[in-house]
């Protein structure tokens, strides 16, 4: 009988062992429900609709509580931002002139030309850097503003820790705070806290609950145009560039597109000028343009 005993005892550690280093299943884990590649039970629901949707790479459909990072963030956004827009002909449209050092992903380029991510430095993308919740708002607050969505509230957020959220993430706290996609915890935004892939995937689907129809995007957060007058663009770190010396559309056309974002200057389209707007600087018939604007 001890000898059984002894058997039982060996089996059972022996299950446990096949249990935990086999399928990653953590006390955690049990606690809560949920094995390594199933989202918490407040993320469940949200998690399945997206994946459901195609608006979750496959390479971020497991590993729920990881933290996130810089370059999958960009892999979740660009999916998302691409149903917001009604397809991905109009991104088309829109080229990247600037490169990372440190990153081919093709999803960092698409919404870096939206402004809605940004390199560390004008070299370095740093894609496998984990996100903090302040660089989150940023991120989704970017977003929100390049699309520039209706019904965005800038009021103050009632964080209990708001005077520990840095004042350059401030303002997107506050638009995600009213829009009800970032919501924060008793203990209040907690900005230096890890972003996880669930509470990533649940904020993209609380931005599409949020959003109604988008009409536009900004370039590089820049400079708003409408879906339909996108057309032979090219964007940097500090500008764009709209048609070329082989474009079908004359600048004056092209100008079109983009003059609302400065209501007091006018361009003659027929001699090259470069006009001063505010902290931009327009330029027109250049080598490899019509139109620039930097700033």
């Amino acid at each position: 009988m001890k000898a059984q005993r002894i058997m039982i005892s060996i089996l059972s550690m022996m299950s446990l062992f096949w249990l935990t280093g086999i399928y990653g299943i953590t006390s955690e884990a049990y606690a809560n429900g949920r094995t390594a590649d199933q989202p918490s039970g407040w993320a469940a629901n949200d998690v399945s609709y997206m994946i459901k949707a195609g608006l979750v790479p496959d390479g971020l459909q497991g590993n729920y509580t990881a933290k996130i990072t810089r370059s999958e963030y960009a892999s979740l956004v660009y999916p998302v931002v691409v149903q917001l827009v009604g397809g991905t002909n109009h991104m088309d449209h829109i080229l990247n002139e600037h490169l990372f050092q440190d990153t081919i992903n093709a999803e960092v380029y698409h919404v870096y030309k939206l402004g809605i991510v940004n390199g560390i430095n004008d070299l370095e993308f740093k894609p496998a850097r984990n996100i903090e919740r302040k660089e989150a708002v940023v991120m989704m607050g970017n977003l929100m503003k390049s699309l520039r969505l209706e019904g965005l509230s800038y009021d103050k957020a009632p964080y209990v820790d708001y005077s520990v959220i840095p004042s350059w993430a401030a303002e997107s706290a506050n638009i995600t705070y009213h829009a009800k996609i970032f919501q924060g915890t008793a203990a209040g935004m907690e900005p230096d806290k890890p972003y996880t892939r669930e509470q990533s995937i649940v904020t993209m689907k609380r931005l599409l609950d949020f959003a109604s129809e988008v009409k536009g995007v900004s370039y590089r957060g820049k400079v708003y145009a409408d879906l339909d007058t996108i057309f032979d663009v090219r964007v940097g770190a500090n500008y764009v560039k709209i048609g070329s010396k082989k474009s079908p559309k004359s600048a004056l056309e092209l100008w079109e597109s983009v003059s609302h974002n400065f209501p007091n200057v006018a361009i003659n389209g027929k001699t090259a000028e470069s006009i001063r707007s505010n902290n931009f600087i327009i330029e027109t018939l250049g080598a490899d343009y019509l139109i620039k604007i930097s700033w």
